[in-house]
C-alpha cells in the first residue's frame, strides 16, 4: 500500500488532499510512492495506516518501515498534529450584548 493509496481510502479523499494529511501528521522525507510496511515493527495491512498512526500522540517519534524500489528501509518520524484538530471556536471575549444574543439566537435555532 503506498501512503496515497492507503490515505485516499481511508479518509475518503482525493490523492493530492491526502497526501497533504499525512505530510502534516507525519514529519519526514517521504516520497509519495513509498510503502509503508510497518510502524515500530508492526506489519501494516490495507487501510491500517491512519488508524495506527492515529494511536499516538503529537510529537511521538515511531520508526516506519519504508519499502522504495524493493528496498526496505527504517525511518525515523516525529508525528505532527492531526490538522483537523488544529483549531477551535471561542466567543469574542470583546463581543457586544447584541453580537452574544445573535449567537444565542443562531445556536438555538439548530439544524
Amino acid at each position: 500500500m503506498t501512503i496515497l493509496n492507503d490515505l485516499a481510502s481511508s479518509l475518503g479523499q482525493r490523492n493530492e488532499n491526502a497526501n497533504r494529511a499525512v505530510a502534516d501528521r507525519v514529519q519526514a522525507d517521504l516520497s509519495l510512492l513509498d510503502e509503508i510496511a510497518a510502524v515500530d515493527g508492526l506489519p501494516l495491512q490495507a487501510g491500517e495506516l491512519t488508524p495506527r498512526i492515529g494511536q499516538f500522540a503529537p510529537g511521538t517519534k515511531v520508526t516506519l518501515s519504508i519499502v522504495r524500489h524493493g528496498v526496505t528501509t527504517p525511518v525515523d518520524v516525529t508525528l505532527g498534529a492531526d490538522p483537523a484538530y488544529g483549531w477551535a471556536l471561542s466567543v469574542s471575549p470583546g463581543a457586544t450584548r447584541v453580537q452574544l444574543q445573535r449567537l444565542a439566537a443562531w445556536l438555538a435555532a439548530g439544524p
